[in-house]
């Protein structure tokens, strides 16, 4: 998935966790709650699709190479310096 699509299908997302939460404020007649309830939704959409599109290591990520050899960043020895 590109970067692009990515940011339009997280946008989406947020608007349709938005209408959700209105929807559901109004359906329960808390009009004291309505500002809060869909912000609520979003962020929860906005947490819950926050590495969409990102590319990363299980994700099939561009590996790193260093002298035609790839590089596992988790095998290399750690320095206790």
């Amino acid at each position: 998935m590109t970067s692009q699509r990515a940011a339009y299908t997280r946008l989406g997302a947020i608007a349709a966790a938005w209408s959700l939460g209105a929807t559901l404020a109004w359906q329960l007649g808390a009009r004291s709650l309505d500002p809060l309830v869909p912000a609520l939704f979003a962020v929860g959409a906005f947490m819950l699709t926050q590495d969409l599109g990102r590319a990363g290591r299980w994700r099939g990520g561009s590996p790193k190479y260093w002298r035609g050899r790839r590089i596992d960043d988790d095998d290399r020895p750690r320095r206790l310096h």
